[in-house]
């Protein structure tokens, strides 16, 4: 069962995965003759989105993350806690200075990835695992 959280959320949250360098990935393509022919590419690695339904996807670059609409600033869904000052959507909409604000900003993105992860645990690509 899914963690039900009450009040406002963002629609998703999108992270970057930049800093890991390039990765190396299988790409599976078919040429006429052989079938499907496997080969390693090294590739960005992209940005990984959340979403507070409890699912999470990677997108490849910035291109993809323009398509789907995700370069822009996500909506806060369900204004539940609007004017409760304690509630993180609250903080966003009362806060006197940037610094709060940033600060409710980035506790509604970890609300997101939490949910996006109670299921499954950690979302990890396999260029983050480790070889045993």
């Amino acid at each position: 069962m899914m963690p039900r959280i009450p009040g406002a959320r963002l629609s998703f949250v999108v992270v970057s995965l930049k800093d890991m360098g390039p990765i190396q990935r299988e790409v599976v393509r078919f040429e006429k003759g052989k079938g499907l022919v496997r080969e390693m590419q090294e590739q960005d690695p992209g940005y990984m989105v959340y979403f507070p339904r409890g699912h999470a996807i990677r997108i490849r670059d910035d291109e993809e993350l323009r398509r789907h609409g995700f370069h822009r600033e996500p909506r806060i869904i369900n204004m539940t806690g609007l004017n409760d000052p304690n509630s993180p959507v609250g903080k966003i909409m009362m806060a006197q200075d940037d610094e709060i604000r940033r600060g409710a900003y980035a506790d509604l993105e970890k609300m997101v990835m939490r949910l996006a992860t109670a299921k499954s645990g950690n979302v990890l690509m396999p260029e983050q695992m480790e070889e045993v």
